[in-house]
């Protein structure tokens, strides 16, 4: 097996596993010393509107094709491709931000891209920014945003390496940032456990 296949299938399977917590309404940090910090508000709502509109072809396509068997083999195909589709959305709401009791971990799609030790943060300010609605590089500027924006504004003392892959080339990013603006339901949250006595 290649490392190229093992990447994949081992994606895949996180991936699955993602949609398996979200359908239990836990995270990969429940029972852990992580505490997390979820994003969720708003994240299902295109994903929902989209399987709908999704169930209605399908049902259309059932009504127009005359040959059972490719009625059925177009079903199938299209549940699956919808399930792929659902776990790369929930993967955010199932593998959270997290907070240990010497760092920030950040993590996009499942995968950590960040570990930023409480002491290289110099501030964290509850900012609303709209300027994007997905993960981008603007100079030194990180976004991890939701569907409506980000929520807080993380500076940093020195520039931290962070790494975020794609499926797509123009996705990934691999860069030295100074600040970091993300998505947060509760962006008091990240500010509580930094003013915590020893942190």
């Amino acid at each position: 097996m290649t490392g190229r296949t093992a990447k994949f299938l081992h994606n895949r399977c996180r991936a699955h596993r993602g949609v398996w917590l979200w359908l239990r309404r836990r995270t990969d940090c429940d029972g852990r010393e992580h505490e997390p910090l979820p994003a969720t508000q708003g994240v299902l709502a295109l994903p929902l509107a989209f399987l709908v509109a999704t169930v209605l072809e399908m049902t259309v396509l059932h009504i127009l094709i005359p040959w059972a068997w490719l009625s059925v083999l177009l079903g199938v195909l299209t549940l699956w491709s919808l399930l792929w589709v659902f776990a790369v959305v929930v993967a955010d709401i199932a593998y959270p931000h997290y907070v240990t009791d010497r760092a920030l971990v950040l993590r996009r799609g499942g995968r950590e891209i960040a570990t930023i030790a409480f002491d290289r943060i110099a501030a964290v300010a509850e900012h609303r920014r709209y300027n994007h609605t997905g993960t981008a590089l603007e100079g030194d500027r990180l976004f991890l945003a939701g569907p409506d924006g980000t929520t807080v504004d993380v500076t940093l003392r020195e520039p931290v390496g962070v790494r975020v892959e794609s499926l797509l080339p123009s996705g990934r990013i691999s860069a030295e940032v100074t600040r970091i603006s993300l998505f947060l339901d509760n962006s008091a949250e990240l500010r509580g456990v930094r003013t915590r006595p020893g942190v």
